[in-house]
């Protein structure tokens, strides 16, 4: 008589996988989570970067002074604006992705950019009050997930 020989696994190799899996999945999750929101945050941030850009380069195109506006609201808007709020005079507007938070420090409420595309626009710079934005992510605050956007007197935007 012939004896084939089987293939496969046993229903307790597969038991042992998946058990393996299950705590090397639960174990990589959560790390997951924090890059999910790192990388939510760091999109906030080019696009709050390139809004700053914009701004400078259209005050400088248009030689005469604009303000980026950002709402204290979630989510969070902006707007590139010639007048005194987002209703009038807005050449530009959108907003940040959900779950973004941003807060201007250094006495700001917003950011006005002369004709030449410097900081200011009538505004006296001291020099430990350069305008900065802090923006962090609000769905888990327990991660402190946040990144500082400075300016400098020049108008250039960077990260800390």
């Amino acid at each position: 008589m012939m004896h084939r020989s089987r293939t496969g696994f046993t229903i307790g190799e597969l038991l042992v996988t998946v058990v393996v899996f299950g705590i090397l999945a639960s174990i990589a999750l959560p790390s997951l989570g924090g890059l999910v929101q790192r990388l939510q945050l760091n999109q906030a941030t080019e696009q709050l970067n390139a809004a700053v850009r914009q701004v400078r380069t259209l005050a400088m195109s248009k030689s005469r002074a604009l303000t980026l506006r950002i709402s204290a609201t979630t989510p969070v808007t902006y707007c590139i604006t010639a007048g005194a709020d987002c209703s009038t005079g807005v050449l530009v507007s959108d907003r940040l992705p959900d779950n973004i938070a941003v807060a201007l420090a250094n006495g700001f409420d917003a950011l006005p950019f002369d004709s030449q595309g410097y900081v200011g626009s009538g505004v006296s710079l001291q020099p430990t009050a350069l305008p900065t934005a802090t923006l962090t992510h609000t769905r888990n605050t327990a991660l402190a997930a946040r990144q500082v956007i400075v300016l400098s007197r020049l108008g250039k935007a960077g990260t800390l």
